[in-house]
């Protein structure tokens, strides 16, 4: 009896003050596994929510016996005498497997197939709840128990629910460290993309707007009617470019703030298509063919044409951006379920596999030397979003890219 105490306080000790919990655990299961004289010692978790018990933890005498792989997931019904038994905190003392009572069928039947001959059991309480339970099975041979060795089991099972409590408490722990960390590097990301964007926002107004200074004082100094004429060519796309970014600004604020207005009214998109890709052919660079694929005579969906022009323009602003040769193809698919599915393809420069799903995040831009700081296609994403679809892109560096996005026909 003396030593039987004197090996609760050392493992007790031992847990307490192990470095690595888990591993602790198991060397207890062991030791109460050896001492007792049984062939596994296991460990079980209650999942209320799923109403299925997991073997979380498991020792054996003998690799052959290790059941831990099979016993995941166990419906509650599959024991229903056994889990009575233990929600009710009650022991399961079983000195040979045929002395299990008649309601205990299904149990009788599943420790069989395990070859158990003899199994102790005691319910795992933590806050006040049945948290799961750890048991030794004797399979070699039948029980020698006495009501000693069984109360110092009892003890080992308090050990073992003062040790998993205490490790749930260091994982929740763990999490809210995690969590913390997480939330410290995402606000430092955030002050990095807030001072890049203002930096960009810098950027890329001045430019146009020194530009449209510049060339509008030599408009009004030079007489000669072919440079006045290429002067005004340049302020007029600079104050196109200056429009757009404002649009861009003011479209981002409207999505933050969840004030961008939507309205549904028949939608041509035949029509919407052929004006975007006309005005688009007059500013394409030279060599880059821009096409419109008309796929029906006719094409009208209720959707806010105002969006779905935007989404369009800017995916074929940045199609004209990124080609150098080749074409450039508008056009639109009618899928099932009523779902249309509209295309910007070009034969561009491409984009990287692992930059295609974060493209379209705020902020977010691949190539340094071209104008603009990676809202298009963030607003594009959500202006879609809204309107019932969604938005992607496929594409193979050199071989060009094809930006899509659906809508619902309604």
């Amino acid at each position: 009896m003396q030593k039987r105490s004197k090996d609760f306080y050392r493992l007790m000790s031992h847990l307490l003050h192990s470095q690595n919990l888990d591993k602790g655990i198991n060397e207890v299961l062991k030791e109460a596994m050896e001492k007792l004289g049984g062939d596994r010692a296991f460990i079980f978790s209650y999942d209320y929510e799923n109403k299925v018990q997991n073997c979380i933890y498991e020792v054996v005498s003998i690799s052959e016996l290790a059941e831990i792989e099979d016993l995941q997931a166990v419906p509650f019904e599959a024991t229903p005498w056994w889990n009575e038994q233990i929600i009710s905190d009650n022991p399961i003392v079983v000195h040979k497997l045929e002395d299990l009572p008649p309601q205990a069928a299904s149990e009788y039947e599943i420790l069989k197939e395990q070859n158990i001959k003899s199994i102790l059991v005691e319910p795992l309480l933590i806050n006040g709840i049945i948290w799961g339970y750890v048991g030794i099975d004797f399979v070699k041979d039948y029980d020698s128990l006495d009501d000693i060795a069984i109360q110092w089991f009892v003890q080992i099972a308090g050990i073992l629910s003062l040790s998993i409590q205490l490790r749930m408490s260091q994982k929740a722990d763990e999490i809210k460290r995690n969590e913390l960390i997480a939330a410290k590097e995402k606000a430092e990301e955030l002050n990095l993309l807030i001072s890049s964007f203002i930096a960009n926002v810098n950027h890329e107004i001045r430019t146009p707007l020194n530009s449209i200074v510049s060339f509008s004082e030599l408009l009004i100094q030079t007489d000669d009617y072919q440079e006045r004429k290429e002067f005004y060519s340049i302020v007029k796309r600079n104050s196109e470019w200056l429009a757009r970014i404002v649009t861009e600004l003011l479209n981002l604020s409207k999505i933050e703030s969840g004030t961008m207005e939507y309205k549904e009214v028949p939608t041509d998109i035949n029509a919407v298509c052929y004006d975007i890709v006309f005005l688009s052919r007059l500013k394409s660079k030279q060599g880059v063919e821009i096409h419109f694929d008309k796929s029906l005579q006719e094409c009208i969906v209720m959707t806010d044409t105002q969006r779905v022009q935007q989404v369009i323009s800017n995916l074929l602003n940045n199609a004209i951006k990124f080609t150098r040769e080749g074409e450039i193809r508008v056009g639109y698919d009618l899928l099932p379920d009523n779902i249309l599915k509209i295309y910007v393809k070009d034969t561009g420069i491409g984009i990287e596999e692992k930059d295609q799903e974060r493209i379209f995040a705020r902020l977010v831009k691949l190539n340094r030397d071209i104008s603009g700081w990676g809202l298009g296609l963030h607003i594009c994403k959500s202006i879609v979003e809204e309107l019932g679809g969604t938005i992607g892109v496929e594409s193979k560096i050199g071989e060009g890219s094809c930006f899509w996005f659906t809508i619902p026909v309604k």
